[in-house]
């Protein structure tokens, strides 16, 4: 469910559920060093896109539609937990599910978690086709539907919610989270189903307490991952510094040059050499091999740049006044 910015700002006494996956080096957008950057620096993501503003608004409206269908057909309803759920043993583990199915007249009995996703049409791919337990979700609108471009799959969801779900199985001590998952147009959301895992949850509790006292306590940054992680760490790097490339990373400057001079269907797997590249080239700013002769070079600044479409959007009279006509001519 959505933090309030108290939340938000606690968060940096914690880690929280949609963070593991990053510290468990699953989430393809975030690495450990980001979290770990936040927690330290204070240095928080600022997300706002379509996606964000539609979960947000979409999620209670899901919620509810969940809880109707509880209600009517069973004995059990959903609750929305107010508070923050901490670790019973390590307090700087906590998290705030989106709803805890309850059985009626006893809140106290907390049956499972209900976690909600919204996902974008390209991210559909990653996921299984339902795989719920639920009688009452049979009698949905969309029950009857099956949604094209979903893996065959049953309760395949990818690997960062999972880490996410078995988290919150693990602070409120429970077997089962029912992830809803809305993919929007004319095939509204799918359930799946998730079991709690102790063996990966062991896995996963040794690793957040390994991060937490030997990289956040201590303020030492784990090691980077990516090419982004060693943007962060050497943003400038220094252009006069060499270092020799492994007949491995030769291999990967060859092979990296020539897909560049390629057709763009190779620009995805050129684009993953080159973050291997800057990965082993680190804060220096030539690349040779052994014989001395230059494979790579790569260079980083920082400038000011005239945030335009910005200005137009905050000041759109003052773009006005000083946008100029300009006429253009093409002869071929």
């Amino acid at each position: 469910m959505p933090l309030t910015q108290k939340q938000i700002e606690e968060r940096q006494n914690y880690i929280g559920g949609s963070e593991v996956g990053s510290i468990l080096c699953v989430n393809p957008y975030d690495s450990p060093y980001d979290v770990w950057e936040h927690k330290v620096d204070g240095k928080q993501k600022n997300i706002s896109n379509a996606q964000v503003y539609w979960g947000h608004l979409l999620e209670p409206v899901i919620r509810d539609e969940f809880d109707n269908l509880l209600q009517y057909y069973t004995d059990l309803y959903i609750r929305s937990p107010s508070t923050t759920e901490h670790h019973k043993k390590h307090n700087f583990l906590a998290g705030n599910v989106d709803g805890l199915i309850c059985q009626q007249g006893n809140s106290l009995d907390r049956r499972a978690i209900l976690e909600i996703k919204t996902v974008s049409p390209r991210m559909r791919k990653y996921w299984g086709e339902e795989n719920h337990d639920l009688d009452c979700l049979q009698h949905r609108v969309d029950a009857d539907k099956q949604i094209p471009g979903l893996q065959e799959e049953k309760g395949k969801i990818p690997d960062y919610h999972y880490a996410q779900c078995a988290f919150y199985m693990m602070l409120y001590d429970l077997d089962t989270t029912y992830l809803a998952a809305f993919f929007g147009n004319e095939f509204p959301w799918q359930v799946y189903k998730i079991e709690r895992d102790h063996e990966f949850e062991k896995f996963m509790l040794e690793t957040l307490i390994n991060f937490w006292q030997k990289n956040v306590l201590t303020g030492i940054p784990p090691h980077p991952i990516n090419a982004k992680d060693i943007i962060k760490i050497y943003p400038r790097g220094i252009p006069s510094k060499t270092i020799i490339a492994t007949n491995e990373i030769v291999e990967k400057s060859a092979q990296y040059k020539f897909l560049k001079s390629q057709e763009k269907q190779d620009e995805s797997d050129a684009e993953k050499i080159k973050g291997d590249l800057k990965f082993f080239m680190k804060d220096a700013g030539i690349l040779v091999d052994c014989a001395g002769n230059r494979l790579q070079k790569w260079s980083r600044s920082t400038s000011n740049k005239f945030q335009q479409k910005l200005f137009k959007e905050k000041e759109p009279e003052m773009h006005k006044k000083y946008c100029k006509d300009v006429k253009t001519e093409r002869f071929t």
